[in-house]
């Protein structure tokens, strides 16, 4: 988990004329800070903790200084595992949350400090700072990262899988900004930032080699080269003029920047000892254009995988680790599971519920995700980058033999379910479905199907202008359920298969990440209060009869994965991260003053 606040662990410069570090209500210190940030004299270090609201929890990572260092925005989650956006200006006694935000994160401020970009419901939205005036500019189903510069435009990654996107703050056309160089094994450019210029700007890049640091790379609107600059365990920060903060190992490093020629020099230095982290390569902190940086410590965070029966009741801890995608076999004696290490990489794991034991499945320096089991549960196929691209394999399940692979193209690919091999309009019916993004499409992702036969040529079987993900069979393999965001937010739908003419809507209200029962008769999703739902499922013919969705429980605080039904649906297994010690974050005036000269 993360743990304690950042504190005074590494020793400040002599120049630095005093320091006060200690736990204090915000409220009580608002009048010194803003001293401190306005005095004439020498400028000093002063280190406090800002508390979350009473009943709530930070996301660490969900956080983001305004420029003029007056205020603070954040998302927390409540002991219900409602998530919103709240706004604190520095001097005030207390944080205001911002209705019409629920399900936010990733903020980031318009360069005058009175809005907020943000991301929720698979969108980028804006928002006043006061609250009101809710807009949304663009999709962005998997976002990772925005930035918003001086002249109106906002830079932003729509998933994990693409480039750089923009778009003017007040809405309009939504333009690529960098393409994905595959000649590197580019997979994702993610978490931009703007420097004070408003021309400049640095990003992430993942690729599918990354097992450690990544490269942090500049470039200028209007100009297609990149520059690299440095490398990197966790985004960049480019609030500070003439410095540059990023990522190394566990530690927050600072170094001298020219935002113009885009290169770094002298040495960094440290400015906040295990960092926290994830494993999408973002970080908890922020920094102020003025001096000041809020952070939260604890390294790389890990989720707890719980069981969970049909009423919420939590039952025991499986294990701990930084848990992807969850997905039981057939039988439901084994949990197959993605796990992102230290690194950035990511593989397969099997976890042996009878046992208690797991072992590694996938092996190499790649992100290898997204298991989904046989029928008979003998093979596993899951997706992979370990050659620069996303391509498909598949690896009998008891591992005595090497993986072989199924098919590959340009474009980024999940698998999300395997068909039963009953079916008889196929040979053998074998089936994988994928969520399938090219470069062309926006971030947009399509419902492709792919023979486990014959020549392994995928095909596209919901394919338009919306975000079409996470296709799953009926156990018949006569229908399949998927989400997707053609009604302006994520629904869950029924079509038949092959052929998806006939179509039915499960959710009323939104939903996400569908899976069915064994027997069919129920579906389950994760509605968009969080709540996992059922719904009673009734085949006749060519047509199905939708029940009324009906909620079952809420998972608890910061929820990571949503929750995964056993085959019976008589228990689910959630991953989490752990609650305590996120209450709290430690901010840092006049940061910058106990560099090194």
């Amino acid at each position: 988990g993360i743990p304690a606040p950042v504190s005074a662990r590494r020793r400040v410069s002599q120049n630095v004329a005093w320091t006060v570090a200690g736990v204090f209500d915000l409220a009580t210190i608002g009048f010194g800070v803003a001293w401190i940030l306005r005095s004439p004299s020498a400028r000093h270090t002063l280190r406090v903790s800002v508390m979350a609201p009473d009943g709530n929890y930070f996301r660490p990572t969900d956080i983001a200084l305004s420029p003029d260092g007056s205020k603070l925005a954040f998302a927390a989650s409540d002991a219900n595992g409602k998530t919103q956006l709240w706004v604190r200006s520095l001097d005030s006694e207390s944080a205001q949350p911002l209705a019409g935000t629920d399900g936010a994160n990733e903020p980031f401020w318009s360069p005058d400090s009175h809005t907020i970009g943000f991301f929720a419901d698979g969108k980028l939205k804006r928002m006043e700072a006061s609250g009101g005036g809710l807009q949304v500019l663009a999709d962005a189903p998997v976002p990772r990262g925005g930035t918003w510069n001086k002249d109106g435009v906002i830079l932003f990654a729509a998933t994990a899988a693409s480039g750089l996107s923009k778009v003017s703050a007040s809405g309009g056309t939504v333009e690529q900004l960098t393409a994905l160089d595959t000649t590197k094994s580019e997979d994702s450019h993610r978490w931009p930032c703007f420097f004070p210029d408003g021309k400049h700007f640095a990003f992430l890049v993942r690729s599918g080699q990354s097992t450690g640091a990544v490269p942090v790379y500049g470039s200028a609107l209007g100009s297609k080269e990149k520059t690299l600059i440095t490398e990197a365990n966790g985004r960049p920060g480019c609030d500070q003029p003439g410095l540059l903060l990023f990522v190394r190992g566990a530690n927050l490093m600072a170094q001298t920047f020219d935002q113009s020629t885009l290169k770094l020099s002298g040495d960094p230095t440290p400015v906040v000892e295990q960092l926290g982290r994830d494993y999408t390569f973002t970080a908890a902190y922020s920094a102020s254009g003025n001096g000041l940086l809020i952070a939260h410590g604890g390294g790389v965070s890990t989720s707890v995988l719980t069981w969970y029966d049909r009423t919420g009741k939590a039952g025991s801890v499986l294990a701990n680790d930084n848990f992807n995608v969850v997905r039981f076999s057939p039988d439901g004696k084994t949990l197959a599971t993605s796990i992102y290490d230290n690194g950035g990489g990511e593989d397969v794991w099997l976890l042996d519920l009878e046992r208690g034991v797991r072992s590694r499945f996938t092996f190499g320096p790649a992100l290898s995700d997204d298991p989904v089991w046989s029928p008979d549960g003998k093979m596993i196929a899951f997706d992979s980058n370990r050659t620069g691209s996303y391509a498909i394999y598949q690896k009998p399940s008891n591992g005595t033999q090497k993986e072989q692979l199924v098919y590959a193209d340009p474009a980024v690919k999940f698998t999300t379910s395997w068909s039963p091999w009953s079916m008889a309009f196929s040979p053998d019916g074998k089936y994988v479905l994928m969520d399938w993004v090219s470069s062309q499409s926006q971030g947009k992702a399509s419902i492709y199907a792919l023979p486990m036969f014959g020549d392994h040529k995928a095909y596209p079987l919901i394919s338009n202008d919306f975000n079409n993900t996470y296709a799953q069979f009926s156990p018949d393999g006569k229908w399949i359920a998927y989400d997707s965001n053609e009604s302006g937010k994520d629904e869950i739908y029924a079509v038949a298969f092959p052929d998806p003419t006939a179509r039915f809507q499960v959710s009323t209200a939104g939903g996400t990440n569908v899976q069915w029962s064994r027997d069919g008769k129920e579906i389950y999703y994760t509605d968009l209060d969080g709540k996992i739902t059922a719904v009673d499922i009734a085949e006749h013919g060519d047509s199905l009869e939708i029940g009324k969705p009906h909620a079952l429980w809420q998972p608890r605080l910061q929820n990571v994965v949503p929750p995964y039904a056993t085959p019976d649906g008589k228990r689910f297994v959630a991953t989490e991260m752990p609650l305590q010690s996120t209450s709290r974050l430690s901010l840092t005036v006049n940061w910058d003053a106990a560099l090194k000269k």
